[in-house]
């Protein structure tokens, strides 16, 4: 789980490097909160689940409607993901098990956006602009 992490973390890192340059050719300013809110927002490469967590998330939904319901970041993601599922699903004429087509989602499809909260997106794009020198002595 820990690679997952650091690649979404590094993949935001990169979504926020595009903000910065898109707001320095447009002249915008640079504000850190408004950079992690726009890179956290934009679509991310992947869901960053193990396949095992994802599954047992979709098998509790199926069980329980009511699971995950709410808005937090982790229900929003899980949805989208079985809603990802669904549509695969039902697009094989029912030829898929919900393994195969969790397997293709995570495989192939890109995230709506990164699921992380705004502060957590804050505290990694503040190391990006704010990192230090590597010529400083500690």
């Amino acid at each position: 789980m820990k690679e997952f992490l650091k690649n979404r973390d590094h993949d935001l890192l990169a979504s926020a490097s595009q903000v910065i340059g898109r707001r320095r050719a447009e002249k915008r300013p640079l504000r850190l909160a408004e950079i992690a809110l726009e890179a956290s927002l934009s679509p991310a490469p992947h869901y960053y689940l193990t396949f095992d967590y994802a599954y047992r998330q979709i098998r509790r939904m199926r069980r329980d409607p009511e699971a995950l319901k709410g808005d937090s970041l982790k229900a929003l993601q899980m949805r989208e993901i079985l809603d990802h599922v669904n549509r695969l699903k039902s697009a094989s004429e029912g030829n898929l098990s919900d393994n195969d087509a969790l397997t293709r989602v995570l495989a192939s499809s890109k995230a709506s956006r990164f699921f992380i909260s705004e502060a957590y997106a804050v505290k990694l794009v503040r190391r990006l602009i704010y990192k230090p020198s590597k010529n400083t002595r500690k």
